[in-house]
């Protein structure tokens, strides 16, 4: 964990500290990571940790759960998908489509991408996101995020669906548009941003993972998404 960082955001949030939740592939200075600590000092249940992301209405309802899933967070009738991960270090997956209308951002290919809490959007190669917001009607501000020009209407544009290992994650207009108040007034702004990167990864951040559950399962290697309750319980203990 580091409590000190240089740069800007650190100084203007108010952050205590960062906790990495990668493999040792990528630990600087081969420090012990969090997950191979806990697992190795057998703290835990399990060598599981997973987060559960409230809506605005539901925000004291997030959780990060340390030693399992809860499944009182899981909509009724649905249930985990666990998927391998590709290469340790980040929790990096295969994603086998990402389609909003007649686009498919994977071109029929696999999508490297990473699972990250530290992540607010969903991220992918600069084209590729281009074409996503231009289908839902989204441009680049100069703020350089991606906006509409209204927040009228926007509950009927496209869905964006997510194909990992043979289950697909939809994202409806709901939970990838984004509302942001400042001095009054209101702007809707796009889930989904570019960045490039030289393997081309995604980033499946916090607007995926609100609205599906995510466990990170150190043992098994693996990553597990369920979707997310609507209006969970209070919080409880893991099982």
């Amino acid at each position: 964990m580091s409590t000190v960082e240089r740069g800007l955001s650190w100084i203007v949030a108010r952050f205590d500290g960062i906790v990495g939740l990668g493999f040792d592939e990528i630990s600087v200075d081969k420090l012990p990571t969090l997950f191979g600590a806990l697992a190795a000092e057998k703290s835990l249940p399990e060598p599981v940790i997973s987060f559960f992301f409230g809506y605005e209405k539901t925000a004291k309802a997030s959780q990060m759960i340390l030693g399992g899933v809860d499944k009182d967070l899981v909509e009724p009738g649905h249930d985990f998908h666990w998927i391998d991960i590709t290469v340790p270090g980040y929790w990096q997956i295969d994603v086998h489509g990402i389609d909003i209308g007649d686009f498919d951002a994977c071109k029929s290919k696999k999508c490297p991408a990473i699972v990250d809490t530290g992540t607010s959007l969903v991220v992918g190669p600069p084209e590729e996101v281009r074409e996503i917001n231009r289908a839902i009607g989204a441009t680049l501000n100069s703020g350089g995020a991606a906006s509409f020009p209204s927040c009228e209407g926007l509950d009927d544009l496209p869905t964006l669906d997510v194909t990992i290992s043979g289950r697909t994650f939809p994202l409806t207009p709901k939970e990838y548009v984004l509302k942001v108040t400042a001095l009054g007034q209101t702007q809707c702004l796009s889930g989904f941003a570019g960045l490039e990167t030289p393997q081309g990864l995604w980033i499946l951040g916090d607007v995926f993972m609100r609205r599906y559950y995510t466990a990170f399962d150190y043992g098994n290697k693996q990553v597990g998404f369920a979707r997310a309750r609507a209006n969970p319980p209070p919080a409880a203990e893991a099982t």
